[in-house]
């Protein structure tokens, strides 16, 4: 196909969030380090939320002081609030990530706010970001489906994005929170993206609780995304997204793209060897199902 595609790893956060025995720091620092090792780019490394909401994550800043800088890698860090982001800023994080839902439901379960309430905080939030040069990225959850009302209209995702390209934000990822999204969500939503904003700023981001992740990011991939965010052995799952499980596996994702010729610069055989790193780490190793 003599194609590439950009895969950034979310499983230092996104892969260890749910995971109740805390992980120490040092484990963490070394699994982004052995990402980073196979070549991954771009990590989503921690999240500067309420410790006692995710205590899982309440080393963020310890673990941003532990990682060596690489030129061309990016560790980016969840922020949820002007307190969050604060946090991100002690730890010298160069790049975070806003989030916010299209279901106002899921919202108010996952921020405790509304979204016309977030989006007020994004306003001074991306000021501070803007004043400090820290770049900005959009995690918006529950783009097909919502776990507490069902199927997401397309409109009103595209309502979404409207208001935050508005604001000045441009790069987004799109997020099948419940795993529940088919090829024919995908590709409608997809198309009418494409037709009102263009796709270069956009990313996806699909959980896997039906198996139909692969699938979807394929049909992606065809309409004209390139990038992905995917985790070392499909660890992952959101608090408040009932019943659904992990992301797409890093591992899965690279092999199945090298074998269609689409290069993804990251070595098959080191992010296995990250993704072994963290299954026994975690005491998950028997679960983990994309052994190859």
């Amino acid at each position: 196909m003599d194609e590439k595609v950009y895969i950034i790893e979310v499983g230092p956060r996104d892969g260890l969030q749910n995971i109740k025995t805390f992980i120490p720091t040092e484990i963490k620092a070394e699994f982004v380090r052995l990402l980073v090792d196979a070549g991954v780019k771009e990590l989503e490394v921690s999240s500067f939320v309420s410790t006692k909401s995710i205590p899982q994550l309440a080393d963020a800043e310890k673990l941003f002081c532990m990682l060596e800088k690489k030129k061309g890698v990016v560790y980016s860090g969840l922020v949820p609030t002007l307190k969050g982001l604060e946090r991100a800023i002690n730890a010298s994080v160069s790049k975070v990530v806003f989030f916010i839902s299209v279901s106002d439901e899921f919202n108010r379960k996952n921020l405790n706010a509304s979204i016309s309430d977030t989006l007020k905080q994004f306003v001074v939030m991306k000021d501070v970001c803007n004043e400090r040069g820290i770049e900005i990225k959009v995690s918006i959850s529950n783009c097909f489906y919502c776990p507490f009302t069902g199927y997401v209209e397309p409109v009103r995702v595209l309502k979404l994005l409207k208001i935050l390209k508005n604001m000045g934000l441009s790069e987004f990822v799109l997020c099948d929170t419940t795993g529940t999204a088919t090829p024919k969500d995908v590709e409608k939503l997809l198309f009418m993206i494409n037709d009102k904003f263009g796709l270069n700023n956009f990313s996806l981001h699909m959980h896997n609780t039906y198996g139909f992740a692969i699938a979807c990011i394929y049909k992606a991939f065809e309409i004209g995304i390139r990038k992905f965010e995917a985790s070392a052995g499909g660890l992952g799952g959101c608090p408040n997204a009932p019943g659904a499980t992990g992301n797409i596996a890093t591992e899965v994702l690279c092999n199945f793209f090298e074998k269609m010729g689409v290069v993804t610069d990251i070595s098959l055989e080191k992010i296995i060897k990250a993704r072994d790193f963290i299954m026994k780490a975690t005491s998950k190793n028997e679960k983990c199902i994309t052994n190859m």
